[in-house]
């Protein structure tokens, strides 16, 4: 499946990345990943540093799928605001949901301070703004909630808005929670650091069959070789539906995003917050650590890579528009611009766990607007079911909820 358009800024700038051989001969490990993006990258890492034998593989180069489009706004926040995402899946479950999203950020803080080379990576604060005056209601219902999760959550009205911002907003929510990074070059570095620890990672070596053998799995490839694992963790995304075609998890949306050149000055974008809106689709945008601007947003329901890539240039024109009147101060000039093809649920949560369909194998379906924190999510619930410690976290990504 074609996942993104041919040039996002994670490829100009960063090109091919660490090299990984192809699959050259069998291999027997206690796990295998499929998939050397970032959710791969997040779970072999945590995999090998609790000593399990690992084996990654991936029918791209390292990174060249999903990961590559990413603009890697890194929040706790659900795609679905946490009042509406209690009715759905009950307070517990929600609650614990944004939660896990806190630590999952506070677990790829710490994972990019140990790798001790440079991705991209900035804590930054997160302005959540009600486009509208009818979505003030909501944040204000939002501030309620998630001030038990995030307790230096602040509420500004228009006013305060007005007075620290170049745009309006009908009202926001202010959090210190949140980070930047570039995740095509966080995806490399892991999967350097987890080769290093002893993984055998593999690249250009597409899988033809995923078939149960005696004490595990055996995982067909192109390469004349097979992997025989214990267990195995589909790290695939949105192409997980080869593998488990029975499952309803979900539907396929096109999201585009535009790159600007560097930017000399941000003085009228405080703390160079990350910003995303109420609305559906909403706007997205960040800066970069050699001082550029992304502006994504204007999400569609996904029909083909052709018509996706087709549209970028009229939806990079509107994104561009829109960047201009929030910052006026700021000028705009287009470096790239690309579409990418990510996964949404009904209710804005991921499906991270056992498939119905394919039981003894663990599935990382980051789906949403925040997959690297679902990811990350990932990585500590499939670490517990390889090692199979009880971890009731799964029960809200499990499959069929």
């Amino acid at each position: 499946m074609d996942l993104r358009s041919d040039q996002p800024f994670a490829l100009l700038k960063n090109g091919l990345g660490e090299a990984f051989p192809p699959l050259g001969k069998a291999e027997r490990c206690d796990v295998a990943v499929i998939g050397a993006g970032i959710s791969g990258a997040l779970v072999a890492d945590e995999l090998v540093a609790n000593g399990l034998d690992v084996v990654v593989i991936d029918k791209r180069d390292a990174g060249h799928g999903s990961t590559a489009a990413s603009t890697a706004l890194l929040q706790y926040e659900v795609d679905t605001p946490l009042s509406r995402l209690i009715p759905l899946v009950g307070r517990d479950h929600a609650l614990r949901a944004y939660r896990l999203g806190v630590e999952a950020l506070e677990h790829i803080h710490d994972a990019v301070r140990g790798l001790g080379a440079e991705c991209g990576y900035a804590a930054r604060p997160s302005l959540f703004v009600a486009r509208h005056e009818r979505d003030v209601r909501l944040v204000e219902e939002e501030y309620k909630l998630r001030r038990e999760i995030d307790p230096k959550l602040k509420y500004l009205d228009a006013g305060a808005i007005a007075e620290r911002f170049p745009f309006d907003g009908a009202a926001a929510l202010y959090s210190r929670i949140g980070a930047e990074v570039d995740c095509y070059r966080l995806c490399h570095l892991l999967l350097k650091r987890a080769e290093k620890r002893g993984a055998r990672v593999h690249d250009n070596t597409a899988v033809s069959k995923v078939v149960r053998a005696r004490g595990g799995f055996r995982i067909q490839t192109d390469r004349e070789f097979d992997v025989t694992a214990r267990t195995v963790v589909f790290c695939t995304g949105y192409e997980s539906r080869e593998f488990i075609p029975r499952e309803n998890t979900g539907c396929l949306r096109s999201t585009y995003v535009v790159a600007s050149e560097p930017i000399a000055d941000f003085s009228t974008w405080p703390d160079r917050c990350l910003i995303w809106e109420t609305g559906h689709p909403y706007y997205y945008l960040r800066t970069t650590a050699d001082n550029r601007a992304y502006i994504g947003g204007l999400d569609d329901d996904f029909r083909s890579p052709k018509l996706r890539d087709a549209a970028v240039p009229r939806k990079a024109g509107i994104l561009v528009r829109r960047f201009r009147s929030m910052f006026p101060d700021i000028p705009w000039e287009t470096y790239c611009a690309w579409g990418g093809t990510f996964g949404e649920t009904k209710d804005g949560l991921a499906y991270l766990g056992e498939a119905p369909s394919l039981p003894g194998a663990f599935f990382v379906l980051g789906y949403g607007g925040n997959g690297i924190t679902y990811s990350a999510i990932a990585a500590q619930l499939a670490r517990d079911f390889v090692l199979r410690r009880k971890n009731k976290d799964v029960d809200i990504f499990r499959f069929g909820r």
